[in-house]
């Protein structure tokens, strides 16, 4: 079972972010632990590790030693803390807070989502897969990895190290793995940053993976980087009270390997395995050139126009615009432009790299330059600090006057501007980073400063008209209220004189509450502009969750309703989505009922261009006896429901089974003399009869045994509206015919089993009817219809029942997106639930707990609706494991199959809680340590529960302790095995 809560998530982050984390970003304290890195001094990503998980102990109160603390869980460490020195924009925050565009190839992301929220998926991924015996994962904070890595089998080892396959650019410039070719899985050395001709000379005899960053570490490696770091076990403390500086990269791992050029005699006994994380893309943020080159590999990864969602050009351009309101028309000169938390007005003229961040509204008339970037970062008081830099400024270590800043030395931009480093207040052997560069101004100065930093004192000039004039590149003028013009050498005076900060100082200095807040009120701004543009945005491909929860919170005007001519999807997200904003109230309601129901017409209609007529084909005494079988769900489930497998497209792996030797659901056809339709139900007891096309058509009433053979008998043809004639009644209809129906039914599985009985025995009754009907349908055909039918009886549901049940034996389906889903079907070898050794080791056991899946369904398809990210990531991972299942089938892999039965659970149990209620752990836990693997079948709740041995005699001792001690007077173990013929009919 998933259990995230076990999993703490530890995240280092400048001094100023610290403790406004939880609240601005929404995280559970519980979960998510936060500090700063070690004042005063460099500790380094050893070091910083260290402190870290230091600082969570101790606020962890834990009764035990430090020891005893790490080894009770799992702990993800990112480390988000460092100076930023060449994405400056992101500093006061964090690299990992930096907001990312929306990709256009995916659903259900949101505009304030952030780098972390996807670093914390993917490492918790890895951890959550990994052997318990790792309990620290240790990964950077300015990355982002795509993978398709299902992260199954994960080695162990002391320390395991991540590789990831790049070009050798790229390698160049990180840290690189080096892995014998006759055994790549065995570290031989670390390079840091290894030349181009080096790697092609290792080549030769190496493998070689660049470092991603993420380490997984147990408890004996975490506490030897803690001493590493100066932490003296037993003492609990530091030796100089703060640890001392290591680095993990650069000295740990680097003294790894066989062929290590500094190797550590304190870490020779530690072992180190290499895994590479298969069709893995990186994506690095470290800089500003990173941010967007990395962005626009995000955007441009899928060229497939079929799998993007907006109507974009071909290729997306190098301008981002998120959280922003920009009123600017760009041009093909404009390229590698980052606009964000910012008000860019149509005065503005832009060229090429900018990153422009924290900019407030403005009427300001400015041209920047090219390669120029401006931050505008909030202060307490109401103050602004101005952050003018250079694109690919460093922001070194080194002694800063000879540094570039500006795309000039330190010393040449002070220099035009007649001023020396004495007269600034710099000192000349600092680095930029510490130099007191930044003016603190009221905002109307703002413009005048960029100006200056930009082009230098005098610069710039209004006229009285407030047309610009400039003898630089750059100019500005303010209008309305905020005028304000600098004339001869003020602004150097100005900013000589007034207060100024390093960007090391904005690090702790930034007022994060208002930089979040304006971030905030932006987006709030864009979500009724994407709104109105949805023809060209993404706004339905949002996570509509979210957005609703904006519009509630900041009283956003609901935009005007889709007419009927857009998409069927998107008109069901727009209803659900108003549903949503409306909340729990008639409005609401209304709109939520409309959703389904547009979902339900689109798909009912997909019959009507296919009339039928139904023609009687049985004789007066010949009775029609039609059969099926349950399915067992072993993979993929939900990923058949609509309107996800319209989207999306489905993929499932399930069986047809027959209990106790028998086809357990059965219905009979024979004809009869009076034109009537009569219903019998012989496991319920009950009878109806039917005389009119109103009593016919009544197959949507909660609770009505009867709405199934109702609904089936419609589409058979039965009733005008899928009838290929016209008939004025029921009477009239059934005289042409010749002859009037009976119908009898029998499921022989108790209601809420979880092995879809109900969409089986549709399938069956349609079945039975096509032949008695002479309507010549195929399986495909019947279940088909079977999927419209649930839609019919407004209870939804998948095609994987009917799909399951009536084709024969274990198999995966798979569909493509549309609104018509026909499954592809590849059969798969049975040996083993037929093989005798293996077979004995299975288990079916009904619990005697029943849920109707009705509840669960509803719930989730809204989700569906909404493009709830939650949701979304569960069913993509569905769909990978439902391959997963068809490979392990495949190779007759007894115990792989129980370790997928285990996760097809565990996915069930992420999408709803209820799946395992306490009356169902309470029997699982009797047993738990017998079995391999387990699931209860169906959405689950109750019902029938699978289950598979560890060995033939633990199969025999879970039988006897359940069969000694039933958890109710209705739990029994029932025979199963696999069906070899679906459904059929005969006749008598």
């Amino acid at each position: 079972m998933d259990h995230p809560e076990l999993i703490q998530r530890l995240i280092t982050l400048p001094e100023g972010m610290v403790g406004n984390f939880h609240q601005m970003e929404g995280k559970d304290a519980e979960l998510w632990f936060c500090c700063a890195d070690p004042p005063g001094r460099r500790a380094g990503s050893g070091g910083g590790t260290a402190h870290i998980l230091s600082e969570a102990y101790a606020a962890s109160e834990a009764g035990g030693g430090f020891r005893e603390w790490l080894s009770s869980g799992k702990r993800m460490i990112i480390h988000a803390g460092g100076e930023s020195r060449r994405l400056p924009a992101y500093a006061p925050s964090g690299k990992s807070l930096l907001p990312l565009p929306v990709f256009r190839w995916s659903k259900g992301q949101y505009l304030d989502q952030k780098l972390l929220d996807f670093q914390a998926g993917y490492y918790q991924q890895i951890l959550k897969n990994a052997p318990e015996s790792y309990c620290t994962l240790i990964g950077s904070g300015d990355v982002m990895f795509i993978s398709s890595d299902r992260f199954r089998g994960i080695p162990e080892a002391d320390v395991l190290v991540f590789g990831i396959w790049v070009e050798d650019e790229t390698a160049s410039r990180h840290g690189v793995f080096f892995s014998p070719r006759d055994n790549p899985g065995e570290l031989a050395f670390v390079r840091q940053k290894p030349g181009m001709q080096e790697l092609r000379d290792l080549s030769q005899d190496y493998y070689y993976l660049m470092d991603s960053g993420i380490v997984l570490m147990n408890t004996a490696a975490t506490m030897k980087l803690m001493q590493k770091s100066g932490w003296i076990d037993g003492e609990e403390r530091f030796r100089d009270g703060i640890p001392g500086f290591y680095d993990l990269y650069g000295e740990m791992l680097a003294s790894f390997g066989t062929g290590s050029d500094s190797p550590d005699p304190d870490l020779e006994d530690l072992t180190v395995k290499l895994v590479p994380l298969h069709h893995g893309e990186f994506y690095h943020f470290g800089s500003n050139s990173d941010l967007i080159q990395s962005s626009l590999r995000l955007q441009n990864r899928i060229t497939d126009q079929r799998l993007r969602f907006t109507r974009e050009a071909d290729h997306h351009p190098s301008i981002f615009q998120q959280n922003a309101r920009v009123r600017i028309t760009f041009t093909d000169e404009n390229h590698h432009i980052w606009i964000e938390n910012s008000s860019i007005p149509s005065s503005w003229l832009l060229k090429d790299h900018h990153v422009l961040t924290g900019i407030p509204e403005n009427d300001w008339t400015l041209e920047v330059r090219s390669h120029t970037c401006i931050d505008v970062v909030p202060l307490s008081g109401g103050r602004y600090a101005t952050r003018v830099y250079g694109f690919g400024d460093r922001f070194g270590k080194g002694p800063g006057i000879g540094e570039t800043w500006l795309g000039r030395t330190l010393g040449q931009w002070l220099q035009e501007r007649s001023l020396t480093a004495e007269e600034a207040g710099i000192d000349p052997s600092a680095s930029l980073f510490d130099m007191p560069l930044f003016p603190v101004t009221e905002l109307e100065e703002i413009p005048g400063m960029i100006s200056f930093m930009m082009n230098g004192a005098g610069a710039s000039r209004t006229d009285a008209e407030g047309a610009s004039r400039t003898d630089g590149e750059g100019s500005f003028t303010t209008g309305g209220d905020g005028a304000s013009t600098m004339d001869g050498d003020m602004p150097s005076n100005r900013w000589r004189e007034c207060e100024r900060l390093s960007a090391g100082e904005l690090l702790a200095g930034a007022d994060m509450v208002k930089l979040f807040d304006q971030r905030r009120q932006l987006k709030q701004q864009s979500l009724p502009r994407l709104a109105a543009n949805h023809h060209r945005s993404i706004f339905y491909f949002l996570d509509l969750e979210r957005a609703a929860e904006d519009y509630r919170r900041a009283g956003i005007p609901l935009p005007g309703e889709l007419t009927e001519d857009e998409p069927v999807i998107k008109r069901i997200n727009d209803s659900m989505f108003r549903s949503r904003v409306a909340g729990d109230n008639p409005e609401g309601a209304r709109h939520e009922r409309k959703a389904f129901r547009i979902l339900q017409e689109a798909m009912i209609t997909t019959l009507e261009p296919e009339p039928v007529m139904p023609v009687r084909n049985v004789l007066d005494d010949q009775i029609l006896w039609g059969r099926s079988p349950v399915r067992f769900d072993l993979a993929g489930g939900w990923t058949d429901t609509p309107p996800y497998c319209i989207m999306e497209g489905g993929s499932v792996v399930n069986m047809a089974v027959e209990l106790n030797g028998q086809l357990p659901l059965q219905v009979y056809a024979r004809p009869i003399e009076r034109h009537v339709i009569v219903l019998r139900s012989i496991d319920l007891g009950e009878k109806l009869e039917i005389d009119t096309f109103e009593e016919l058509e009544r197959h949507n009433r909660t609770g009505d045994g009867f709405a199934i053979p109702r609904a089936a008998l419609v589409l058979a043809g039965f009733s005008n509206r899928f009838s290929a004639k016209r008939f004025p009644d029921l009477a009239s209809r059934l005289k042409d015919f010749g002859c009037g129906i009976e119908l009898s039914l029998l499921a022989a599985i108790p209601k809420g089993s979880g092995l879809g009985t109900s969409s089986n025995l549709a399938a069956t009754v349609l079945g039975t009817l096509a032949d008695f009907c002479g309507l010549t349908w195929d399986r495909h055909q019947i279940a088909y219809r079977t999927l419209i039918l649930e839609q019919m009886l407004t209870t939804g549901g998948g095609w994987q029942d009917q799909y399951g049940g009536i084709f024969q034996g274990v198999k995966l389906l798979e569909t493509d997106p549309g609104i018509r889903q026909f499954p592809n079907i590849k059969w798969l070898p049975d040996q083993l639930f037929t093989g005798h050794e293996t077979r004995d080791m299975m288990l079916l056991y009904y619990t005697g707990v029943t849920r109707i899946a009705r509840d669960i369904l509803g719930e989730i398809v809204k989700a569906m609706f909404l493009n709830s990210s939650a949701h979304l990531s569960i069913f993509s991972e569905m769909r990978h494991h439902a391959r997963e299942t068809f490979d392990t089938l495949l190779r007759n892999d007894y115990e792989g199959l129980a370790e997928k039965i285990a996760i097809s659970w565990d996915l069930n149990q992420r999408l709803d809680e209820g799946t395992n209620p306490p009356v169902i752990r309470s029997i699982i836990g009797r047993v738990d340590d017998l079995l391999l693997g387990y699931k209860l079948l169906g959405a689950g709740g109750g019902g029938y529960l699978l289950m598979l041995a560890k060995s033939t005699e633990a199969a025999v001792r879970v039988k006897s302790q359940l069969e000694k001690d039933p958890p109710n007077s209705r739990a029994r173990f029932v025979d199963f095995s696999v069906s070899r013929s679906g459904f059929q009919v005969s006749r008598s």
